[in-house]
């Protein structure tokens, strides 16, 4: 079994904070004056309002008009919408490499991202960069991880923990939880009876279970076992060509597969998802990208956005297609025109949606990828309030923080992004960024006119 490296940071809900020493030496209490409050679980707008901010948490949502004490930094907000800070739920912050790392924490922040889902990588790494953050050296999102992923035997893999058995299950998620991981995360390899038993042992660590789905079984299976998220459309479509027995060359193959998903019913994966509360992440910029799909939303210079490190392991592990693979990925674009009706039909049927990147795969890029994959769920059927909710309340609530994150409310995280528009009305207003808050600190803002004086 890998060796598991020793916790840097233990925090079960780890703060961000800015690096600028004359904000973090002002303190935590501000009041965000004179905004619009957008409640992404009721859908509706409070005008008007003053969210006031004391040790990292909100501490009163009053109406603009009341005073506010005077030891509270008034950040003038006039003309902005207040909301939840973005989450991206599916990211491999160590595919790059330290000190790079800082690089995607800077480019997250800059995208109105405050909290990311690792999902499996070197937890070192990781766990540094959560300490620089945390000290305020680099501005960046939450993080939460699982450390390496657990898998079945793949030589040369980096970053796993090869589980094949009972009793490795049980030591690999015992070791897990002494590193004090937030979740575990399982990759494709494991087999079928490995997959139960890490699922049973983790039930019993109090540890919620990510799955990138395992070849061995299907999407059902993996939902009714109790996993918390299911990870990528793609894998329900290969649970769909497994169940039908098809080899899933061709675009009909396709099609049915995900068809065969989509169906509702009893013993449907929708079904059982609903009845199981399974989480979905349909990661469709990830495909999009993997098909040769060029983005709808946003140019990009690569170099200037990804580190060195991150577009090496690109050319390492995803090297641009060759024109030979052409027919190959007319196939995938043809298939992924499909994935936007697996999406619609589970959240038509009240199955959670989480955004999620797959930063890591090739031209994912940090925060930027995120709006692309809000447009496609939008594109997808998506309301703009679930569009919100896919990158706010719902991963807190997959992720049982909901009481602590994911919503302006008191007594919750101080994780704010301050846009110019409602998005609600509409949804590209998320980047027409003003300002952005984690955990009470002020890590951009870009209408710097603070209010001066005290009081009201």
């Amino acid at each position: 079994m890998t060796r598991l490296l020793p916790l840097v940071l233990a925090a079960a809900l780890p703060l961000a904070s800015a690096g600028n020493a004359k904000e973090r030496a002002a303190g935590t209490d501000l009041a965000l004056v004179n905004v619009a409050v957008v409640d992404v679980i009721t859908g509706k707008v409070i005008p008007a309002r003053s969210v006031l901010i004391h040790d990292g948490r909100i501490s009163a949502i009053q109406p603009a008009s009341a005073a506010v004490p005077p030891r509270f930094r008034k950040l003038d907000g006039r003309g902005g919408y207040a909301l939840p800070g973005l989450w991206d739920e599916h990211v491999h912050l160590s595919d790059a490499s330290l000190p790079d790392t800082a690089k995607l924490a800077e480019g997250f922040v800059q995208a109105g991202v405050t909290t990311v889902r690792d999902m499996g990588g070197n937890l070192s790494v990781v766990d540094a960069l959560r300490e620089l953050i945390r000290s305020g050296a680099v501005r960046g999102p939450r993080i939460f991880r699982p450390g390496p992923f657990i898998d079945g035997y793949k030589n040369g893999a980096p970053d796993r923990v090869t589980v094949e058995n009972a009793r490795e299950a049980e030591a690999a998620i015992a070791a897990l939880k002494l590193e004090k991981v937030d979740f575990i995360k399982i990759h494709n390899g494991v087999s079928k009876d490995a997959f139960h038993a890490v699922m049973s042992a983790a039930r019993r660590a109090g540890l919620k279970v990510a799955v990138h789905l395992p070849q061995s079984i299907s999407a059902e299976e993996a939902a009714a076992a109790g996993a918390a998220t299911l990870e990528h459309t793609e894998t329900l479509m290969e649970s769909g060509l497994r169940s039908l027995k098809l080899p899933g060359k061709t675009v009909e193959e396709g099609r049915r597969a995900l068809a065969y998903e989509a169906r509702n019913g009893p013993g449907s994966l929708i079904a059982t998802m609903r009845s199981r509360k399974t989480c979905f992440t349909p990661t469709l910029s990830e495909y999009r990208s993997f098909a040769a799909m060029p983005s709808t939303s946003y140019p990009v210079d690569a170099p200037k956005v990804a580190p060195p490190s991150l577009l090496a392991f690109w050319d390492r592990y995803f090297p641009p297609d060759s024109p030979e693979n052409a027919f190959k990925n007319k196939i995938r674009q043809q298939v992924f025109a499909t994935f936007a009706s697996v999406v619609k039909a589970l959240y038509a049927a009240g199955v959670p949606i989480l955004a999620g990147t797959d930063l890591g795969a090739r031209d994912i890029y940090p925060g930027i990828s995120l709006h692309e994959e809000l447009k496609l769920l939008s594109d997808a059927g998506l309301s703009n309030l679930d569009v919100l909710r896919a990158a706010t309340i719902n991963p807190a609530r997959c992720m049982g923080l909901a009481d602590s994150i994911g919503s302006l409310s008191v007594h919750k995280a101080a994780d704010i992004l301050v846009v110019a528009g409602n998005p609600l009305v509409e949804l590209a207003m998320l980047g027409r960024i003003k300002m952005v808050i984690i955990g009470g600190h002020v890590v951009r803002r870009i209408d710097a006119n603070e209010v001066a004086a005290r009081g009201h």
